[in-house]
């Protein structure tokens, strides 16, 4: 008699799918497509999900207050099993366990959730560990999101993990580790046999950070983007999202590369905030007159800079904020910038996660709305703070279930 599968769902949404391949192609590289039947669904419902499944959460903290509503949902259904990862399992995993999923995996998923399907292929009980931690600094060469059961591609990620100490993000003070070019290849050979050649771009937390092969900075980017161009890539992006950089690794040798190669004519550089008070409390590492001469080197080079920001950090003053919108507008006048404004998110695994934003004056609101219409600035930060306050919400919620500390 053969026999039955179990079934695996993984819940995505687009806070996860760049995610979800690199785990499919870790579990089919183990065989367990002989013990698993693994779907990926879209905006799954309870309802559609049959008794015995296992379903996969991966989430980050700004998905929270609907993660903790789908959970509510999910467990009035009996006879399933609700497994979690991602960023904000990794940040705050035994917080996440006690929210009521059935296991959760802190770290990158690729050996850590295989070892688990594992253990509980032939198992008729569930295991103890409900905790699954995974190795500190995990090799990118073989985590390749080529799969069988979802022909989804991501952008490839060449860095994992980022050594500067930015209070406010969760990739804070973990060694990074790079892809080689014979693991791109890989890729590149891939997606060339599948005929994906219209758009490529990169994952990366510093595009002018990365570093392989013992080549340096400028050279290994340059490497990187002229082989992947040689393959007949017909929009190549680098320099932003997901690959923006951090304005003190700005220099004229990269810019002059990224413009030999690529499609993109503007570069995201990673700003903050405009008050140097603020960018010494956050550690962020460099000062506001590395963002001016950043700004300045990519409207050199024939780039429009774009200049990311955040307000409301829990320490930030009136008089900061003030600094910052300030700059901003200069940058806008001075160098043609685009300025994203986005809202302060108090992320799991950060000095700041639970901490409540600072309070924006109308006078600060104003002065945004101001920039806005002048054209020299988006109002998502609007948005973020909405979602902020939700999170922030749904942490003081969780506080008063059994065992939950932040």
């Amino acid at each position: 008699m053969k026999k039955q599968l179990k079934l695996l769902i993984f819940n995505r949404n687009q806070g996860n799918r760049f995610s979800i391949p690199v785990l499919l192609s870790s579990i089919e590289k183990r065989g367990l497509g002989k013990s698993f039947s693994v779907r990926v669904k879209d905006d799954l419902s309870p309802d559609t999900v049959p008794e015995g499944a296992i379903v996969a959460f991966s989430f980050q903290t700004v998905h929270l207050p609907e993660v903790r509503a789908d959970l509510r949902r999910f467990r009035q259904k009996a006879g399933i099993r609700l497994i979690a990862g991602g960023p904000h399992a990794t940040g705050d995993p035994e917080n996440t366990l006690k929210m009521g999923f059935d296991a959760v995996f802190a770290g990158d998923g690729e050996k850590s959730l295989p070892d688990f399907l594992e253990r509980i292929v032939d198992s008729p009980t569930w295991p103890d560990a409900g905790i699954w931690k995974a190795d500190p600094e995990k090799d990118l060469e073989q985590s390749l999101p080529f799969s069988g059961i979802d022909p989804f591609i991501p952008p490839i990620e060449i860095m994992r993990g980022c050594g500067q100490a930015c209070r406010f993000c969760q990739t804070r003070g973990r060694k990074p580790v790079f892809r080689s070019m014979n693991s791109v290849r890989l890729y590149l050979d891939e997606i060339k046999r599948r005929s994906m050649l219209l758009r490529l771009g990169f994952i990366c937390p510093d595009g002018f950070g990365y570093k392989q092969d013992g080549r340096e900075t400028a050279e290994a980017v340059e490497t990187l983007l002229a082989e992947s161009k040689s393959i007949g890539i017909r929009f190549l992006e680098y320099g932003i999202f997901p690959s923006e950089v951090r304005p003190n690794h700005v220099t004229p040798r990269l810019l002059a590369i990224v413009r030999k190669y690529c499609s993109n004519r503007k570069i995201t550089v990673g700003a903050q905030s405009g008050s140097e008070r603020v960018l010494r409390q956050v550690c962020r590492g460099h000062s506001r007159e590395s963002i001016e001469r950043a700004a300045a080197l990519i409207r050199e080079a024939g780039f429009k800079p774009q200049l990311d920001f955040i307000i409301g950090f829990p320490e930030e003053t009136d008089e900061d904020r003030m600094e910052t919108v300030e700059f901003m507008r200069r940058m806008g006048i001075r160098y043609g910038a685009w300025n994203q404004v986005h809202y302060f998110l108090p992320l799991s695994g950060t000095p700041y996660y639970g901490m409540k934003p600072s309070v924006i004056s109308a006078a600060v609101v104003r002065k945004l709305d101001g920039l806005a219409s002048a054209g020299l600035a988006n109002d998502w930060w609007k948005k973020g703070s909405i979602l902020s306050n939700k999170i922030v919400e749904t942490l003081e919620d969780l506080k008063n279930t059994p065992e939950f500390t932040l």
